[in-house]
Parts: structure tokens; sequence; C-alpha cells
């Protein structure tokens, strides 16, 4: 959320106390008007709740476990239904080829027409 890294660089800079109890109580508002946090680190990715925006070649997790969140994301719970607000941004984990062929490496007089 932007508004929490500017409130961050401002208390760091400034030290203006003032600025965290205001971000303080905007984000205990919004808890309480059913605004969550997508819960993303360590999941399979969902493309209903996530957007990948970097890959990470990784053999010990299985391909499309979340790795990193860039930009959190949140929803709206409403009773039984949740909207979302915004898609978190994440790093997804790939598997690599073991076997990799790329265009240069194909010969093209054994490709039959």
């Amino acid at each position: 959320m932007y508004f929490k890294l500017a409130i961050l660089v401002t208390f760091q800079f400034f030290k203006f106390d003032i600025w965290y109890f205001i971000f303080l109580k905007f984000e205990n508002f919004l808890k309480k008007e059913g605004v969550i946090k997508i819960d993303s680190l360590g999941k399979i990715f969902n493309p209903l709740q996530h957007e990948i925006l970097e890959f990470e070649d990784n053999d010990e997790l299985e391909d499309n476990t979340i790795v990193a969140v860039l930009i959190e994301g949140y929803k709206l719970k409403t009773g039984d239904e949740e909207i979302i607000l915004r898609p978190a941004k994440v790093k997804v984990s790939k598997k690599k080829l073991q076997n990799k062929e790329t265009r240069d490496d194909v010969d093209a007089s054994n490709i039959e027409n």
C-alpha cells in the first residue's frame, strides 16, 4: 500500500508520531470494514488473487509457488463473499528445464515437411 510506504518514509526522516498514529487508525478502520491482506507467501499462484511480475528458477519448490510478494494485495470480505480490491504482485518459482533446446540448437535439415 502506497500510503503505508509514504508514512514509513515520512516517519523515518521527520519522526512525526502523528502520521504513524493516523496510519494505525486508518489501518484499523479498513480491518473493521472487512479489508484484509491476501495471504500469498509460500502459496500456489492463483490467477484470481495474484499477478506475476517475476519468475525465479528454483528446483526445490513446486512450480508456481510464490517466493516473494512484491506489492501486497487486498480483498474485501463481506459475509460469505470476497471481492479482490487489488491482486498481489508476486514472484513465482519455476523449475529449470534439464534439456533446454533453443531455436539456435535445432537443425533445420532434420525437420520433416
